[in-house]
């Protein structure tokens, strides 16, 4: 829920303002993708440095975009009139200083840029880091795994981006957010989990982290999770990967256009414009299919061993770095090709149709959404490979492939290349067809060695994910989950509501200890399950009924107070003027104590499951 920017607290002598807002925040991600392309210049440029927002935006005329250009990550000149003009039209963003800009250039660096934005009257310093610059994608797949960084689980970029945030002077701010989009929004993560200071970090579209890292600083993540928030567009493609910590929300995606399925991933895609220069994000939920490709990736990632993980990511980095720098289709071959790359390859391709072959409705979700988004060739391909599996003569063919891409002739490749041309539509030439046929021979081969029990999506075998259901005994200690048993298959009971998450302190012999919302400390046999991650729309109490006239819209009636009423109606009635209510204490209309009253049973038999009451006592024996 987005905060009013106006909203003031006060308390205690002190007079502050509420921090920034949801939207308030992506605008400035927004803002951190500004090309040096005209009419926009580079937030890191020297003429922005020290400068209030309102001197950047004034210096760009907005009538000078061509509506339908591309300026980068498709964000079009239409698009760009719309983020200036909501920014233009908040007072508050307006009057913030672009204190500082940090490029990464340095020894791995990539090129990632970062900025500090600050309040006046040192109320907010807001630290922002971009999405994934031109050398930073292959760091979004080494940081799934093992690393050469000193800890092992750290790569550069997040070392860099820790380092600067460091280096800053915010001691004297009322409050420190760190934010980021995409690669930026995974730095932000990294920075809040492993600096105590911030105060709170709101990160986009962004990538988790490895079971590597979560193992290693699980202490400072359970310390410092509840600070995160995860906000994601319904179909985004980069947030599933890997470890989400802090909790997860998913937003609707707005104005699509020419990039198609990759505009889930553009940084004002989350935020619908009105034609007043307003902007907003509305609550969604997450695409099926993407649902099930995050449950594929990190179950596929897990059946993998430490340094076949290293060298699967470090080949999908590659690919995706080639990629970003408009490498040809026969460059991104050759990199599939090359060295051990394709034993990767077929390690891939076998886990999918053993994956597929668990988990029948995975394809089909996939290829839907695929082709809804504008991307029907990859749903064309997965199509493809289907029919091939499927295709009578197949276990023959890749059990001979070992000298069939040796052997065979040109005329029959030929022919088993126009048999995939006529089903599929693809032509393959006969050396394309040779190195196909290698590369299945292995795929069958290792689809023999892959257990069972990788490839289910959910139950005793699930990944430990945000959402996912799982027995107590299997969740690393430290992690927040909620909709917890207290009998083993009776289904959840405890912490449920809006917001809500308890922590797994320990697990001890048959019990599993657990922090609830409330402060209580309680034991929970160790075979019952939980939901992993907390309860979403935790800003929930935030929302300011404000007066009786709304209450009343939504359906809740006046209540006449007891005192005004006859004894006969209730305890509080009766009596000259405003007499008090004349018990010890007061009481509901059935004459029962309304307030603070203790029902629970001092015999009652989980009493001794109970290790600490909320007001940090034990219970009596």
């Amino acid at each position: 829920m987005a905060i009013p920017q106006d909203t003031e607290l006060s308390g205690k002598g002190t007079h502050f303002r509420m921090p920034l807002s949801t939207e308030q925040l992506l605008l400035l991600n927004n803002l951190m993708y500004m090309t040096a392309e005209e009419p926009l210049r580079s937030i890191t440029a020297e003429t922005y440095q020290g400068r209030t927002v309102r001197t950047m935006i004034e210096s760009i005329d907005i009538k000078r975009f061509d509506e339908g250009k591309n300026y980068g990550s498709y964000m079009t000149g239409t698009d760009w009139q719309q983020i200036l003009r909501s920014i233009q039209k908040d007072e508050r963003l307006m009057q913030m200083t672009l204190a500082q800009t940090y490029v990464d250039t340095g020894v791995g660096g990539g090129g990632g840029v970062s900025a500090l934005f600050t309040e006046p009257g040192l109320e907010e310093a807001v630290v922002c880091y971009r999405g994934t610059a031109g050398g930073e994608w292959k760091d979004n797949f080494i940081g799934g795994g093992e690393t050469d960084v000193l800890d092992g689980v750290s790569t550069l970029q997040q070392k860099n981006a820790l380092s600067w945030y460091q280096s800053l002077a915010l001691e004297d701010y009322a409050t420190v957010t760190v934010t980021g989009h995409s690669k930026g929004g995974n730095k932000a993560k990294y920075v809040t989990i492993l600096e105590p200071s911030v105060d709170r970090c709101v990160a986009f579209d962004g990538q988790g982290f490895s079971d590597e890292f979560v193992k290693k600083y699980q202490r400072q993540i359970a310390g410092n999770q509840h600070k995160v928030r995860n906000c994601n567009v319904e179909g985004d493609y980069v947030n599933l990967l890997l470890n989400d910590v802090g909790t997860c929300e998913f937003y609707k995606g707005w104005d699509i256009g020419a990039g198609g399925f990759l505009e889930n991933h553009c940084p004002n895609t989350l935020l619908k414009f009105s034609e007043n220069g307003s902007c907003k994000m509305y609550p969604g939920s997450r695409e099926p299919a993407m649902e099930a490709l995050d449950q594929f990736l990190n179950s596929y990632l897990r059946s993998l061993p430490s340094a076949q993980k290293k060298a699967t990511l470090l080949l999908f980095g590659t690919l995706a770095e080639a990629g970003f720098h408009g490498a040809a289709a026969e460059e991104l071959t050759y990199i599939a090709l090359r060295g051990k790359n394709p034993s990767w390859t077929a390690k891939l391709l076998a886990y999918l149709a053993e994956y597929g072959q668990a988990n029948s409705d995975f394809s089909k979700k996939l290829q839907r959404f695929l082709s809804d988004f504008r991307m029907k060739q990859i749903a064309k391909a997965l199509q493809t490979a289907d029919m091939i599996a499927g295709w009578d003569g197949f276990d023959g063919l890749i059990d001979g492939a070992d000298w069939l891409g040796s052997r065979i002739s040109d005329t029959t490749l030929g022919l088993i290349s126009s048999y995939i041309g006529q089903r599929a539509g693809i032509e393959l030439s006969g050396e394309e067809l040779r190195r196909l046929l290698t590369i299945l021979h292995e795929t069958n081969t290792e689809m023999e060695r892959i257990p069972a029990a990788m490839l289910k999506g959910n139950g005793a075998d699930a990944e430990v994910r945000v959402g996912n259901c799982l027995p107590l005994e299997l969740i690393p200690v430290g992690t927040m989950v909620h909709n917890i048993e207290l009998h083993p298959g009776k289904g959840g009971q405890m912490v449920r509501s809006a917001g809500n998450g308890a922590q797994l302190m320990a697990k001890e012999g048959k019990y599993a200890t657990l922090r609830l919302p409330s402060g209580e400390m309680r034991m929970v046999p160790i075979v019952c399950r939980a939901s992993v991650g907390v309860v979403g729309n935790g800003d929930h109490n935030l929302i300011n009924i404000g007066k009786a006239g709304r209450k009343r819209n939504m359906g809740i009636r006046p209540t006449v107070r007891g005192s005004v009423m006859n004894p006969n109606d209730h305890p509080h009635g009766g009596g000259e003027g405003k007499t008090g209510i004349g018990r010890p204490g007061p009481c509901t209309p059935w004459g029962k104590p309304a307030l603070g009253l203790k029902t629970r049973k001092k015999n009652k038999q989980s009493n001794k499951m109970i290790v600490r009451r909320r007001d940090g006592k034990a219970l009596a024996k």
